[in-house]
């Protein structure tokens, strides 16, 4: 029997480290067979000036609402011009609200989020400002709003400011080109980040190489690898 098909709770679950699994999600992710929803796509494990936690949001929300393989960018981009993908200490970006009555990380104002708000995490809450119901939110009005078949458009339903929608667009594709670049090697520090080892989120005190930690969280919500995190009673 493998590991994978372990029932939850077995012994022999339980004792399997997290850092076995870690050291074979490397291998998945040079070969990239691991994605942020289960499905084979192009979004990236790290890119520069987005923080792990973010990536990953803007992975699993453009691969759930379908905006194409690109569409973590999108999302990033309008993330990055809002709040600085959470590290914004502007008014409404953790708490109240702009002088426009945004609020929240992906900036939603209050009609539109009751519209388009998503419980991300499942808590019985929409909270507009958890990144992890927003960035859902952001993806979800984009795509009704004609995203991937037209970001223009789309982006300007979000923000009826022209030169806005040029900034995202420009921000995308940054990060895509960032993206793109050969990955730093393990053991080197990354620019930004100060080590290449990076908290592993659901998973206190653990860590891993910055690069894959998208796809150790991604890896963890797939029920056939839940046995393999089991590592602690």
């Amino acid at each position: 029997m493998s590991a994978g098909s372990l029932p939850l709770g077995s012994p022999a679950a339980a004792v399997i480290p997290l850092a076995a699994v870690v050291a074979g999600l490397a291998v998945l992710v040079v070969t990239g067979a691991l994605t942020g929803a289960g499905e084979m796509t192009s979004a990236p494990s790290s890119v520069p000036d987005i923080p792990a936690r973010y990536l990953v949001l803007y992975r699993d929300a453009a691969a759930r609402h379908r905006l194409g393989a690109d569409g973590w960018s999108y999302l990033a981009g309008v993330g990055k011009v809002e709040c600085d993908h959470g590290r914004s200490q502007l008014p409404g970006c953790h708490s109240g609200s702009n002088y426009a009555g945004a609020q929240g990380p992906a900036q939603f104002l209050a009609s539109t989020w009751a519209m388009y708000g998503v419980d991300g995490d499942g808590d019985g809450r929409r909270d507009v400002y958890d990144p992890v119901d927003a960035i859902p939110g952001m993806a979800r009005y984009l795509r009704a709003s004609g995203a991937p078949a037209d970001w223009r458009r789309a982006l300007f339903a979000y923000n009826h400011d022209t030169a806005y929608v040029a900034r995202v667009l420009q921000i995308a594709a940054g990060y895509r080109a960032a993206a793109a670049q050969p990955a730093p090697i393990a053991g080197h520090v990354l620019a930004g980040e100060g080590t290449w080892l990076a908290p592993i989120p659901g998973f206190p005190g653990e860590r891993c190489d910055a690069r894959i930690v998208p796809d150790v969280v991604a890896l963890s919500r797939r029920r056939s690898y839940y046995p393999l995190l089991t590592t602690r009673n």
